[in-house]
């Protein structure tokens, strides 16, 4: 679009030449056209930044004109329709119903004709502001990872963005109007209800499991104070986290079961240095005892060998 560029329709070449004329001594690009299908090809092949259009044009209306040009979604153009004083409000009614940004009747003066073009062309501009920083928005919306949900005050979906299409896996317009809490409840595969706290006033966290991923869904209050601005739910994955989390758990349990059966050996092991010492106790006992009978034995057998000599040596005094 260029918005430097004007179009004046009008089939009448006095009134054409004077608008024009005013247009190009405010340092506008001009482009002129009789009729209306003229019209509609210089702005297809040139889209300029506004059309000035009367209303009654030879071939078609410039309400139907002002129809085609605002019926194209490709193009920005605004449309400041005119009319001589003797057409009826009616037209204007018309005019503005069918699209058109302004409307002027003639005669009026040049600085009036001139402030309205500056206007529509500054609306423009900042419409055009607007479309630029909605598109720049939508695009970081959807290059966000996270799931989000955009809530009204009654607990309405207004928007999501690309994940949430991806994650929930169902259309926008099957998202969007839903409530927050049915569209979430069906999607969890616990079967669990998601019991957020509504109108939020805090954040809060709910864990859930869609298919086969994990996700913490986090609900945000969307004003500082009181709940009229409705809320934000985002939903962040964590199934790595999840498994992560299961392995710790499994690892714990086996590490745990390990402990139990450490600790069970141990005190069989206990049993077993408890009985082997009983019966080292026993096997001492035994060892000594047999010292000592050795030790009696070796005393008697001393006792009986004194006893032989001592009767051997009276026996042989005798004889």
């Amino acid at each position: 679009m260029r918005s430097n560029v004007i179009l004046v329709v009008d089939d009448t070449d006095s009134n054409r030449y004077a608008k024009c004329r005013m247009l190009r001594h405010a340092g506008f690009e001009v482009k002129e056209a009789a009729l209306g299908e003229e019209a509609l090809k210089i702005v297809a092949a040139e889209r300029p930044g506004l059309v000035c259009l009367d209303v009654r044009l030879p071939d078609i209306s410039g309400l139907e004109v002002c129809r085609r040009i605002k019926g194209d979604p490709t193009l920005k153009t605004m449309v400041l329709q005119m009319s001589a004083s003797f057409v009826g409000q009616e037209d204007k009614v018309r005019g503005l119903e069918g699209g058109a940004d302004g409307y002027l009747i003639s005669p009026f003066e040049p600085q009036e004709f001139l402030a309205t073009v500056r206007s529509l062309l500054r609306l423009q501009h900042v419409e055009d502001e607007l479309r630029t920083a909605a598109g720049q928005w939508r695009v970081t919306f959807d290059a966000i990872h996270d799931g989000i949900l955009l809530i009204d005050e009654r607990g309405s979906i207004r928007r999501c963005n690309r994940a949430m299409v991806q994650i929930i896996e169902k259309p926008f317009e099957d998202i969007v109007g839903r409530h927050y809490a049915d569209l979430l409840a069906r999607a969890n595969d616990t079967g669990d209800d998601i019991a957020f706290s509504w109108p939020p006033v805090a954040r809060e966290d709910i864990t859930v499991q869609i298919g086969a991923r994990w996700f913490q869904a986090t609900m945000h209050a969307g004003a500082d104070e009181g709940p009229s601005q409705g809320a934000v739910c985002v939903l962040t994955d964590i199934t790595a986290r999840r498994q992560q989390e299961e392995e710790i758990r499994r690892l714990n349990a086996s590490l745990e079961k390990r402990v139990e059966e450490l600790q069970q050996s141990r005190l069989e092991l206990h049993e077993k240095v408890v009985d082997l010492e009983q019966f080292e106790d026993v096997v001492v006992g035994r060892e000594l005892k047999m010292i000592e009978m050795e030790k009696e034995v070796e005393r008697l057998t001393k006792e009986v060998s004194q006893y032989r000599s001592s009767h051997v040596g009276r026996a042989a005094a005798t004889e």
